[in-house]
């Protein structure tokens, strides 16, 4: 914790001295701003219980500042989140003061959080955007500690842990080739629009709003009996009825490390995070000579892609220099041309003679490679082709009937790819199902 933070949170607790009732979940809603969550402003607690700084006003998207390029070790970063905590105080119920040492018994707490920042960080800014309780940004820590769990059945799935259904009714996508649950800018945006709607129904008890995100807002209206502080909830999991003692004494060992003799990370330097927004169907092979970085790399951060392309609405949430320098690669690139791409070899050609057939302009198809029409171009390019199957058959400047194996390949994914029968494809090969491919392998198309 900074120096600065420490003075910020005395002169609070100094300024404002009050009384903090047994346990603020309720607040009231500004009528100045319409379609915002906000609360009147809680007092402190007294003595050795933690009193949470004043919220914020929310902003509206017109108005909300740029986000800090850095958001992860800004120094400002933790502040933000306890000035928008709002849940109340930590030691007036005894189940969040339980919870509280749980979270430090293993002397691990900063360890947990770190992998954690560049993504927490995104969610904050949208958080601060809505006027939301920034103790929303710790909910995914309970749900998933920021993994993108894939889902099992009829099951929940994303760092959010959404439902299909709940996913479907915001607006999420969940098909083959793409699970929106799984891709942090959507789900983000969807799992904020359905605690907003949890607040409406609930009067921004925010105890309420916890449980029914757990357990489902019917189910919740069914047990519960009182509002606030005095409410009871009868019949539901033990899980649900903890939910909230969690995620609120998480916030409290945030907003008090010391207390609790931990020291709260920082982001690794850059680390931050961005969302590029994907407005048509994107060849991952594109996007990863563009950005710079590796295909692998792609997909290992963006999990709710699962085809050969990132199709139109989606998201891929990468570093903020590797999103700026996609957003430059793909510039040039006509949006109807990016869905089908190839990698094949130079062979010392320069960028006007790589470009000609595929009617580029050679600055167009050097950007499309992260480079310059200055640049000698690598070994290995991209260029686009005119369908799948062309995409896929000249790899590595191949004959058209045979398919070169890249890192990962299995023969069902390449028999999706190249759109033929897989018993077709092993059979001309001489493979079965469990054969291991080597990367450079070559494979006759059937």
């Amino acid at each position: 914790m900074s120096r600065g933070i420490v003075i910020l949170r005395a002169a609070l607790l100094g300024v404002l001295v009050g009384t903090l009732a047994a346990c603020a979940t309720t607040g009231v809603r500004d009528p100045v701003q319409p379609g915002s969550l906000s609360t009147v402003p809680e007092a402190p607690a007294v003595g050795n219980q933690i009193a949470h700084p004043s919220p914020k006003k929310a902003r509206s998207s017109a108005t909300a500042p740029a986000p800090d390029p850095e958001p992860g070790r800004a120094a400002d970063f933790w502040t933000r989140i306890v000035d928008g905590f709002r849940f109340g105080d930590c030691d007036a119920q005894p189940a969040v003061a339980e919870e509280a040492k749980r979270y430090v018994a293993n002397g691990r707490f900063a360890d947990m959080l770190k992998p954690m920042l560049p993504q927490m960080a995104l969610v904050l800014d949208e958080v601060e955007r809505r006027g939301l309780p920034t103790e929303f940004v710790l909910l995914p820590i309970i749900e998933s500690h920021y993994r993108a769990l894939p889902a099992r059945g009829n099951r929940p799935a994303g760092v959010w842990q959404m439902m299909p259904g709940t996913a479907r009714i915001h607006g999420l996508e969940i098909r083959p080739d793409y699970d929106a649950r799984l891709d942090l800018a959507a789900s983000t945006r969807a799992a904020l629009d359905h605690i907003e709607r949890l607040a409406d129904r609930f009067a921004d008890d925010w105890t309420a709003v916890v449980k029914a995100y757990n357990a489902g807002e019917y189910r919740v209206r069914r047990a519960r009996s009182g509002a606030g502080a005095r409410a009871v909830y009868r019949g539901l999991s033990g899980t649900t009825l903890t939910h909230h003692a969690r995620l609120h004494a998480l916030a409290c060992v945030i907003a008090m490390p010391e207390r609790f003799g931990v020291k709260l990370p920082e982001a690794p330097p850059g680390s931050s995070l961005a969302a590029f927004a994907v407005t048509a169907d994107l060849d991952l092979d594109l996007a990863a000579a563009a950005s710079g970085i590796e295909r692998q790399e792609i997909v290992a951060a963006n999990p709710g892609i699962r085809g050969e392309r990132a199709p139109r609405g989606s998201h891929l949430v990468l570093t903020a220099a590797v999103v700026k320098a996609l957003e430059q690669g793909l510039e040039p690139i006509p949006a109807a041309r990016r869905a089908h791409w190839s990698t094949r070899e130079s062979k010392g050609l320069a960028w006007e003679n790589l470009a000609q057939p595929s009617g580029l302009t050679a600055s167009a198809l050097a950007a499309a490679n992260g480079a310059t029409v200055d640049d000698p171009p690598p070994a290995r390019i991209v260029v686009p082709g005119t369908t799948p199957m062309a995409t896929t058959a000249r790899i590595d400047g191949a004959m058209d009937d045979t398919y070169v194996v890249r890192a990962g390949d299995s023969p069902w994914a390449i028999a999706r790819r190249l759109r033929v029968r897989l018993a077709d494809l092993l059979s001309v090969n001489g493979l079965t199902t469990n054969s291991v491919l080597q990367p450079g392998q070559r494979l006759r198309i059937p």
